[in-house]
């Protein structure tokens, strides 16, 4: 038979097959080479589409062939077709030529070759492909330590954990990792959610496969993970588990993690009060890296992190510097010239005498501080307990998170010693210069008044309204302005740009309390002279 005739014939036995097919074999689309006779030209028949989500596509290596899968094969060279050809309920092929193909249990890629082998056997020079265009929906019976035991419909592109979803998920005390699958042909394989979850792990959440029954074993063994890993917890320990796996089944060691010297902690079986220690080295310098070491249920793995581990320290700069903001520091080595360097130094108008270096301090200080010297202004030093009155005699005002640093020294003069070491959460604050001396307290017009050279307390009291009525004038003193020292009043201090003089008020005196605790001392002293005068005589 001549080579166009062969042609002619597949031709006709693709339209007699497509036929008397059974249900299983459709028609699709095909455009027969031209000069054929028309009657020849397969009808178009739209192709179905899969009836199923995936959540991925199929691998023709790993999907599993069986009844009820649909598939379109498509031919082209001299000869130009496409078929939708569905697995009988027998597993096989049927098409045009030769007998059934059994294709039950194979892959795709597998099925592929055998219809590539059937086609070779007839025809030369035709290409094909076989796509599976709609996966079938199969049985699956779930059993074991699930919510709702019983059978489900899936397809064969689903996997376990979704099959077990439709059954109530796992119970608490169901096992997650050793869940098993068995199917068509004795295959069987074991699932493991966790390894799924925390490590993306597909091959752990296998597919479903025809006659597949998935069996939920409960938990028998667990190990506990915490410290410095991503997903800290209790797992559950599974033959073959290595220290190193567990640790990566905890989400992996994070970035901080110390993993040359892990601790696994194992208690002793008759005493749960008594437990022995290793330490493990799990970094790549150590080839064993832990899998040596046989877990045991109730063992415990302690991940320490690296202290310190990159510690971002920082501090601000505000006022009056050319770059004021935020900067990074490495503490115990960076200094106050090394930032007010990198920020750029300070602006012409920069008041060194009234710059601060802050640092935090604890919440109990801060109060008392705050309370001390509201107590104070307010003239009521009677209102303060032996504590406070100490402490604030020591202190003063000064801020309770201020470093004592003499900027103007540091600066101008270069006295290394006040460049002190800064540390994170550090606030140095650079006012504008204002030349201005402020007056405040038991005067009448209490404000900021322009600083003169040769101006003492009298001449700012002077300027600010004069004393009141109830001035304390014996106790007036001058706040420096960058330490908050109290300072009396002396020709020897020169008042600056910034200082404050404060004038406290007399404190209120109840006369009558004063005269009756007088007659009460008088009347006692007066019994105790008579009760001795009559002892006497």
């Amino acid at each position: 038979m001549t080579h166009t005739g062969r042609l002619i014939v597949l031709v006709l036995a693709l339209a007699a097959a497509l036929a008397a097919a059974p249900p299983g074999l459709a028609q699709n689309p095909a455009a027969m080479e031209e000069g054929l006779p028309e009657e020849f030209v397969l009808p178009e028949v739209p192709l179905p589409r899969p009836t199923a989500a995936l959540d991925a596509p199929v691998d023709r290596a790993e999907y599993v062939v069986g009844p009820d899968d649909v598939f379109a094969l498509k031919l082209w060279g001299e000869i130009n077709a496409a078929l939708t050809i569905e697995v009988t309920p027998e597993g096989n092929f049927v098409l045009p030529v030769g007998g059934p193909i059994t294709v039950v249990g194979l892959s795709i890629d597998e099925a592929a070759a055998a219809v590539r082998a059937r086609i070779d056997e007839y025809y030369v020079d035709i290409d094909m492909t076989l796509t599976l265009i709609a996966p079938r929906e199969l049985v699956v019976h779930v059993t074991g330590a699930v919510l709702a035991p019983g059978q489900y419909t899936a397809t064969a592109a689903t996997r376990v954990s979704a099959v077990i979803a439709l059954a109530g998920g796992i119970l608490e005390e169901g096992s997650q990792r050793t869940i098993t699958l068995s199917g068509f042909g004795g295959r069987t394989s074991t699932a493991d959610l966790v390894k799924y979850r925390n490590r993306g792990d597909l091959d752990a959440n296998p597919l479903v496969m025809i006659g597949s029954q998935i069996h939920v074993p409960f938990r028998a063994r667990s190990i506990e993970v915490v410290g410095a890993v991503n997903l800290p917890g209790t797992f559950e320990l599974v033959e073959g588990d290595s220290l190193l796996g567990i640790v990566e089944l905890a989400g992996g060691a994070r970035p901080d993690a110390n993993m040359s010297d892990v601790e696994l902690v194992r208690f002793a079986v008759d005493d749960p009060l008594t437990y022995t220690s290793f330490s493990l080295d799990l970094t790549d310098a150590d080839p064993a890296r832990g899998r040596g070491v046989d877990l045991e249920d109730g063992d415990r793995v302690f991940v320490r992190a690296v202290e310190h581990w990159h510690e971002d320290a920082r501090v601000e700069v505000i006022g009056e510097v050319v770059n004021p903001g935020t900067y990074s520091v490495a503490e115990g080595e960076d200094r106050l010239t090394d930032v007010i360097a990198r920020a750029g130094g300070f602006t012409p108008s920069a008041d060194l005498t009234g710059a601060t270096l802050r640092r935090g301090a604890s919440g109990e200080r801060e109060t008392a501080i705050d309370r001390a010297v509201a107590l104070m202004e307010e003239g009521e030093r009677g209102a303060l307990t032996e504590e406070e009155a100490s402490f604030l005699s020591s202190q003063r005002i000064e801020l309770a998170d201020q470093v004592s640093v003499d900027f103007p020294a540091l600066f101008l003069h270069d006295d290394a010693t006040e460049d002190v070491l800064l540390l994170d959460g550090d606030i140095l604050d650079v006012p504008r210069a204002l030349h201005v001396v402020r007056v405040s307290g038991a005067v009448h017009t209490p404000g900021f008044i322009q600083h003169a050279a040769a101006g003492d307390v009298d001449y700012y009291v002077d300027l600010a309204g004069g004393y009141t009525s109830d001035a304390y004038e014996s106790r007036v003193r001058i706040v420096k302005a960058n330490s908050g020292s109290r300072l009396k009043p002396s020709s020897k201090i020169a008042i600056e740009p910034g200082d404050t003089v404060w004038v406290p008020r007399t404190p209120d005196r109840d006369w009558w309390e004063i005269t009756k605790e007088v007659l009460l001392v008088a009347a006692q002293v007066a019994t105790i002279y008579l009760v001795v005068y009559t002892t006497q005589n």
